[in-house]
Parts: C-alpha cells; structure tokens; sequence
C-alpha cells in the first residue's frame, strides 16, 4: 500500500477546507489557532518520513537523566550528561559499525568527525548561543546494543530554563514514532506534564514512561508505578522503573545482575521487540498521528460549524428582542407623555392660583387680584409653556435612554451566557472525542486541556460574537426644533372676581383643564409622540446594524448558511481520508 500516496490525499483534502480556503479571501474572522493552522504544516513531516527509520525520541524534564540513559543503551559514555539540555542539541543516534558524528548546520558545511570530537567540539560552544541557533541536529552512529532498524534521539527537554532549547524539542516530536518519556521518581508527586502529554496524544504518538532515578527514592517501584498509571496513565502505553545510572554502571562493568536489578533489562527487551518490527511500528505511528490529525481537523471544524450556528441563532433572538422593546418601550413613552398632558403639566401652578384666590375671601386685595391676573398670563405665556416641556422633554430623554440601557445590558448578560454555555458543551464534546481514543475516562483530560486550544477555530466566531454585545452608548437628543412655532399659548378673557369664589375657581379649573384637553393634546403631543417614534426606531436600526457589522463583518447569513453547508461536506470527506492501522 502507497501510504505516501494516501497522506498526500490526506493532506489535499485538509488543504481544500472551506475555513483555509476563505481565510485566503474575506471572511469575517480569523483563525489562528495553532493547533489548526498546524495541522497541514504536520502532514507533509509525516509524509516525509514514510520510508524513514523508526524515530524513538526521548523526552522529559531537565535533569531526569535522559542521556544517562542513552549512555546505557549505546554502551558507553558517548553523550555527555547536559550536552542536549544546555544546547538545545538534538542528537540522533543509529546503528552503524563504525562509530562516527555529524553537526548538521543550516548556513555551512556540516562537520564529520569522531564522537568524542563531535560532543567536545559542542561542549566547546556550550555559551555560544549564535552557534547553536545554526546547530540543525547532530548525528551519532554507534552499535547501539544491537536496535539495528531505529533511531534514538536525545532532545534538550521540556521545562527546561532555555525557552529556544524547549521550542526545538517540541518541533521534533511530530517526527517521532515512538516517545520515550524520561520521569524523574524524586519529583514524581510534583510534575505538571500533563498539558505537553496530551499535545503528544493529540498527534497520536504512542508515549512509553520511565521513571528514573529508583535508586534515590525509599518508595518500592511497584508503587511508582501504580502512582504515574493513577495520575498519567491515560496517556501512556507503558510504563517501566529505572536507575539509569546504576545501568549505566553496569553495562560499563558487564554486571548482569546489577543491570537487571536496574530494570534496564525489561526496557531494551521492549525496544528489542519494536526494532524486530521497526517497519510495522513505523508505519502504525504515522497511521496513527495521520488520523489523529484528521480527528483534530475535524474537530476544530465541527466546533466551528457549531459556533456559526450560535452566531446566527444570537443574531435571530437580538433582533426580535430589540423588535419587542422598541414597542413596549416606546408604548412607555406615549403612556408617559399622555398622562402628563392630562394631568400633570402646569399642575402645581393651577393649585397656587387656587390657593391664592382661596385667600382672596379673607382679605380682599385689588393687589393680590393683579398678581392673579399677571400669574395667569404668565403660566400661559409661549415662554413658560417651552420651559414646561423642555423639562418634561429632558426627563423622558433620561429614562428612554435608561430603558433602553437596561434592554442591552440584559441582552449582553444573556448573550455571554449563552457563549459561556457553549464553550462548556464544546469543551466536553472536544474531550469526548479524546476519551474515545484512550482505553480509560478523560478526567485528566478535562484538567489538564487548555480551552483555548480545545476550542480551536470556534473561539474566534465566539469573540465576535461577545464584541458585537458591546452596544454604543445610546443617546438621543432633544425635540426642540420641531416644537418651535407649534406650542399654543393661552388667551383669556378677564377673570370676574366679582363673581362668588366658587365659581371663579370653577372658570379657573376650566381653563388649565382645556389647555390640557383641548390645546396641547392637538398641537403638542402629536409631534412629540412623532419625533420618539422617530429616535427609537433609529436606535433599533442602529443597535442591529452594530451587533450584525460586528459579529458578521459585510457577510449575511445567507453566506453562512453555505460556509456551515460546505464544512458538513468537508468533515465527511476528511472521515473517508482515515487509515486503518496495520
């Protein structure tokens, strides 16, 4: 079978995703996740190692006694303790007869020469970091035991004190076959690793643990083990105890029984047995990485999927909500409007003329009847009417503005809600995906996972989302303009305070009551009622126009409707692109 071949359409069908093949063109968000934009970054890598040597790539914290360990396994002290993890060196061992070294570099000319040449030129350099940038990898052959058909590679670490040193471990793992994870028993309570195992898992790269430095610790090995199976082993295909350096030790002294006691005897038997079926393991682990990185895309696309159909059912229930405040809000105003013309406005001015008239029976003043008569023309003057209004304007200006403040505030709260609902479901739907690729539950999954990285392309629908429920400041001015000229006056003919006092306060009652009824029902209130009908249909219009410019940019949801079409025909295609492993 032409795996080569099979990758290669693999990786076509990656290449013709609908969200890559937008993000080329317009499109309303970004996806920059790395997880995702690395997905065809890591096919070709696969690709490239189909007729490949089976890659065992060491992995681990600074300090666990990673080349110690290769020590062990070449049969000598052929890589210096700390040369990898201070470097940033990568150094690859093979089988060979004659034992040679090679400094790969990017700029010049590699360097062939012995090993022990080879390490002391690096332990030369140690401090220069110039030289180092331009160390692609190093190339050690050696008899390596008798593993004929694999290649071992030492790696600087992970967590190491040298963030280019970690960077340079982390591009080399996607070409591993096989991890070899390096655990260090005096910290075995205390290490994180549980984020950087499940990166590894994600690319379907089968991780063998060994928990090193046995010697140094009182707890029996058993129980280490049973300790890393509890904590790490959903990760893991096996795990094995070790002191490196008592095997170190014994391979230079050929003690057998200090070497078995070391349990480096049960780890080269399981090497033994991968390098008998190096092809086989070779090819199973990029079957492997291959389909999970189709799982990946595929998740990523579904979530996506998903995020748009938020994004378009968010942007149904805004608009029909602002629809239903704009009438009750509106309604608010008329009635507001409707009961202060007919029975608040120049009220507290009618009961000080009653009042003064009520004093007119105990002392009969011709002065007190010209401050009555001067009252009234004022009350009723242009002037005070447009300053009566004025002030009722600017209080229905501040609660329309309120009302409408309290209706965005609302909705955002639910909106951000509603997103937080959802990157909780794709949260747990993301880890169910992984938990069907693991034997046990996903637990330590859901701890350890970044949700970020979880929820891949999706986060980015989601903060546009978030970004449009940040509604403007709604403001409204004052309808000013168009009562000019139209508020009424009040002539009157001369009040009769001869007349008895009832019904001089019956003439008064009658006049403020028909300016209420009659007078500004007609005039003014039609063109108020007209002018916030106006200001609240334009806030609707733009509080839309604002929620759909920020979550979908110049697309409609007809676009989306055909995006959400072309990523359901895109996940079956990459589902039919997966590999059965051997």
């Amino acid at each position: 079978m032409n795996y080569e071949n099979l990758f290669n359409q693999g990786l076509q069908a990656v290449k013709d995703s609908p969200i890559r093949v937008i993000q080329r063109q317009n499109i309303p968000f970004e996806i920059n996740n790395e997880n995702f934009n690395n997905i065809v970054e890591s096919i070709p890598i696969l690709i490239n190692r189909v007729e490949k040597s089976l890659n065992v790539v060491i992995l681990g914290e600074v300090k666990a006694g990673k080349s110690t360990f290769v020590n062990a396994l070449v049969g000598g002290e052929l890589s210096p303790v700390d040369i990898s993890e201070a470097t940033a060196a990568i150094i690859e061992f093979y089988y060979a007869k004659k034992e040679r070294g090679t400094i790969h570099k990017y700029s010049k000319t590699s360097i062939e020469d012995t090993p022990k040449k080879i390490f002391q030129i690096l332990s030369d350099n140690i401090k220069n970091k110039k030289y180092y940038q331009d160390v692609e990898f190093v190339e050690i052959s050696s008899q390596l035991l008798g593993l004929k058909k694999m290649h071992i590679v030492d790696t600087p670490g992970l967590a190491t004190t040298n963030e280019q040193n970690e960077n340079k471990t982390i591009d080399f793992i996607q070409k591993a076959d096989v991890v070899l994870w390096i655990l260090n028993a005096n910290y075995l309570g205390q290490l994180d690793v549980q984020q950087k195992l499940i990166e590894i898992a994600k690319l379907g790269k089968p991780i063998i643990a060994i928990i090193n430095k046995i010697d140094q610790v009182g707890s029996n090995p058993d129980r280490l083990v049973q300790f890393a199976s509890k904590k790490l082993g959903i990760y893991l295909d096996r795990i094995f105890t070790l002191s490196a350096q008592n095997a170190y030790n014994a391979v230079m002294k050929s003690d057998l029984e200090l070497l078995t006691k070391s349990g480096f005897v049960d780890i080269k038997n399981h090497l033994l047995e991968l390098d008998a079926d190096a092809r086989k393991v070779h090819l199973n682990s990029l079957i492997s990485s291959f389909n999970a990185l189709l799982t990946m895309d595929v998740t990523y696309h579904k979530s996506i999927e998903e995020s748009i159909s938020l994004l378009q059912k968010t942007n149904r229930d805004f608009i029909n909500k602002i629809e239903y405040h704009k009438e009750t809000i509106l309604d608010t105003i008329y009635r507001d409007l409707e009961h202060w013309i007919e029975h608040e406005i120049l009220k507290s001015e009618e009961n000080n003329i009653i009042t003064e008239i009520n004093k007119m029976g105990l002392i009969n003043s011709s002065k007190l009847e010209k401050k009555i008569k001067s009252d009234m023309e004022s009350i009723f003057s242009t002037e005070n009417l447009k300053k009566e209004i004025h002030k009722k304007n600017i209080f229905i200006k501040s609660e329309f503005e309120k009302n409408w403040r309290t209706v965005t505030s609302a909705i955002e709260a639910e909106i951000k809600i509603n997103v937080s609902k959802f990157k909780d479901k794709e949260y747990s739907n993301y880890n169910n995906v992984l938990a069907s690729t693991f034997e046990s539950g996903s637990e330590l999954l859901k701890k350890g996972a970044s949700r970020g990285a979880i929820l891949g392309g999706s986060i980015f629908v989601l903060n546009a989302i978030i970004a449009a429920a940040s509604f403007p400041v709604i403001i409204v001015g004052l309808p000013i303009a168009i009562l000019s000229g139209i508020i009424p006056g009040m002539t009157f003919k001369s009040l009769d305070f001869k007349k008895q006092k009832n019904n001089l306060l019956n003439e008064i009652r009658s006049t403020f009551k028909d300016y209420r009824n009659n007078k500004l029902p007609d005039s003014v209130l039609p063109k108020l009622k007209e002018y916030y009908t106006s200001a609240n249909k334009n806030v609707c219009e733009d509080l839309i126009n604002s929620f759909t410019a920020k979550a979908c940019s110049s697309w409609t949801l007809e676009d989306f409707e055909s995006l959400q079409k072309n990523i359901s025909k895109h996940v079956t295609r990459i589902e039919s692109n997966k590999l059965e492993i051997i």
